[in-house]
């Protein structure tokens, strides 16, 4: 669950980029599958409906790309799932956890069961119960691959669990903190209450503040003593701070950010030596997040982001959507309670919309919308709770109420598929998209574009033949390794009849690489360029295909390197072709473009 600190917005913008929305093109994603999560969401004794929050974890994508969460089926189980890529059920299993007890005075306690996942393989649950001071801690750690429970351990104590960095989890007790490994075996102990990146909750309120995988830290109120290590027991740092109840936030080099919850509009940073660096007072309210490292901060209901510079507290850059963001997150918005990171980009939703942006800058790289997928599924407008991102497979998963009924809501499991999710933030995009929705271009059968593999030479002659418009021919057999079934068999034999591949050979070669040679060649012929210039390039002087490739240069299709050279036998990539074909297009849209 996201864990946030919430600060007041200064409005002294000092040294800051600001990008706008508008930049990067709108890509509409389609709904790939939609499954029911089983969450229990019935009326509650007290004539509440049950919040969501309290019914489902957050989504967690494990290294092999499935999904996993938990729901709760009722009162006392909670359902864990495994969801292939695919949509298909990889396990499926049960965990007795009470979500309240009855107390001797007749109210009932909110328990507390927390989830976290790891790259160890493990998913990890803790369940409090008991009544105060006597309180019991399960440990619980179950195989992500099978969901069978892998061990178990049981705690004096209301104990706070934490995901390591790596591998293994820690357990905070009573005046202890216990380091184990995957396979539950305590690996050191130190005498002091260390808090980590904590797992996320299923039926209590978040924690506000942040500990940074990786780094354990520790506040004694009544005498100001800081202390800071890594997470497996190293002190890195003991620090004097006068703050008697803060709420914190550690970021990877063991610096930390912290304010005094008696004057919330103050907040100090102190270095990993645990010096102070600078004091910052805001003005109004507003939410603070630290993701992998990097501090952002964001007005409360509004639609501008702030990227923070660490080293002065100043905004260093700025994202200004047109509507209302909501939280930003990368993979997840449970950053906390994993150490499995899928991506390296910031995404920022809005309720309708996602962007893409470069965590370094802000700049935008694309824009996500789910509107359309949403009024085709006849899903209600509601954004909710959890989202995981696999660029790596184009998806994203997201909770979604399916129906319209506040008494009895529904909620599945989305599946949202990214169009050609492997360009997002490529230098050609724009091109590639352009030349996707013209029809010129095409993916490949997993949804993916491949940008930057050498095309063949039967792919870029698709290409320009559709570029061209030219009427295609019949299939033929002109070349032996062309077969009349073969898909490009049409283009190759239009391509051949209009005179601009060889037809001195029996063999095309169609997979072949496509050469920048072979390209200038094709275009020249069919846009009856040539150039008597021999002298632009230093390695193409003397080549039959010299006035070719000076034809293409001074019609501005292809251009050359900065050192002077043309590289004509070096083998072009698919995005060097989508804009070489997209330069064709523009050509042939002028006045001196032949008729």
């Amino acid at each position: 669950m996201r864990r946030t600190l919430f600060f007041f917005i200064c409005f002294q913008i000092l040294l800051m980029t600001i990008v706008q929305v508008g930049s990067a093109e709108k890509i509409e994603a389609s709904v790939k599958f939609s499954i029911p999560t089983g969450a229990d969401f019935g009326v509650s004794h007290a004539g509440v409906i049950t919040i969501l929050d309290k019914s489902l974890s957050e989504i967690f994508i494990d290294l092999k790309g499935n999904i996993i969460f938990g729901s709760r089926a009722n009162e006392d189980q909670i359902i864990f799932q495994s969801i292939s890529p695919d949509g298909q059920v990889n396990w499926k299993t049960s965990i007795y956890a009470p979500r309240t007890q009855l107390l001797n005075n007749g109210y009932k306690q909110v328990l507390s069961s927390k989830i976290g996942i790891s790259s160890d393989g493990n998913l990890y649950l803790s369940r409090i119960y008991g009544n105060a001071p006597n309180y019991t801690t399960i440990l619980q750690a179950l195989d992500t691959s099978t969901g069978e429970l892998s061990w178990e351990k049981e705690y004096s104590g209301g104990c706070l669990p934490s995901v390591r960095l790596y591998e293994g989890i820690n357990v905070t007790c009573n005046s202890t903190t216990y380091f184990l490994n995957s396979s539950g075996g305590e690996i050191s102990t130190l005498p002091i209450l260390m808090f980590g990146a904590p797992f996320t909750s299923f039926d209590v309120p978040p924690s506000i503040s942040y500990i940074s995988p990786g780094t354990m830290f520790s506040h004694n109120s009544s005498t100001g003593k800081t202390t800071i290590s890594d997470d497996v027991g190293n002190i890195i740092t003991y620090g004097d701070i006068p703050i008697t109840q803060g709420q914190w936030m550690t970021f990877n080099d063991y610096s930390f950010l912290t304010r005094n919850t008696r004057d919330p509009l103050t907040f100090y940073y102190y270095t990993n030596d645990g010096l102070p660096s600078w004091v910052k007072v805001y003005d109004q309210f507003q939410n603070m997040v630290n993701i992998h490292g990097d501090l952002y901060r964001q007005s409360h209901n509004s639609n501008t982001l702030y990227k923070v510079n660490l080293s002065n507290g100043e905004d260093q850059f700025s994202f200004v959507a047109k509507t209302k963001l909501l939280s930003p997150y990368y993979n997840l918005p449970a950053y906390t309670a994993t150490n499995i990171k899928i991506n390296d980009k910031l995404f920022v939703p809005s309720e309708d919309s996602i962007y893409m942006l470069n965590p370094k800058d802000l700049q935008l790289e694309a824009t996500i919308s789910i509107s359309a997928a949403k009024r085709s599924n006849k899903f209600n407008g509601m954004f909710i709770k959890g989202a995981a991102f696999d660029l790596n497979r184009g998806v994203f998963y997201q909770f979604v109420q399916t129906n319209e009924d506040f008494d009895a809501p529904q909620f599945n499991l989305v599946a949202f598929s990214i169009p050609e999710y492997d360009i997002l933030g490529h230098w050609a995009e724009d091109k590639i998209r352009e030349l996707v929705t013209l029809g010129i271009m095409s993916g490949y059968d997993d949804g993916r574009i491949l940008p930057d593999i050498e095309i063949s030479k039967e792919q870029f002659v698709a290409m320009l033949v559709r570029a061209l418009k030219w009427q295609l021919e019949k299939p033929n057999s002109t070349y032996k390794d062309v077969t009349p079934d073969r898909w490009s068999n049409s283009v190759i034999e239009t391509a051949f009849k209009k005179g601009i591949i060889d037809n001195n050979q029996t063999l095309f070669s169609p997979e072949s690489p496509l050469t920048r040679e072979e390209m200038a060649e094709m275009i020249a012929k069919a846009l009856k360029l040539n150039s008597k210039e021999t002298k632009i390039f230093s390695d193409t002087i003397g080549l039959k295909s010299n006035s070719w490739i000076m034809g293409v240069y001074s019609s501005k299709i292809i251009s050359g390197f900065p050192d002077g050279t043309y590289r004509p036998f070096e083998n072009t990539s698919r995005s060097q072709a989508a804009v070489v074909i997209t330069n064709i297009i523009e050509y042939l849209n002028t006045s001196n473009a032949p008729k």
